[in-house]
């Protein structure tokens, strides 16, 4: 069950990430303070979602950097 749950953690973390890509008011959300509110929409794990809010980014490009290291973490 842990591999089927860390391929559900990985396959919305990457559609976070393509989203913040894609639309401005989500991006823009996620770098200035609504990450809590605008991630919710995507079911994640609660250690998960923890790790994506202490993504420490100044841009778009930092935060997906984030995104991605939490994906290649073993812990999910």
């Amino acid at each position: 069950m842990q591999a089927s749950t860390s391929t559900y953690s990985k396959a919305h973390l990457n559609a976070i990430a393509t989203r913040a890509l894609i639309d401005e008011e989500f991006k823009a959300g996620v770098l200035n303070g609504k990450r809590s509110q605008k991630i919710q929409e995507y079911p994640l794990p609660e250690m998960i979602q923890q790790e994506v809010m202490n993504i420490n980014a100044k841009n778009v490009g930092q935060f997906i950097q984030g995104l991605y290291e939490i994906i290649g973490a073993s812990s999910i």
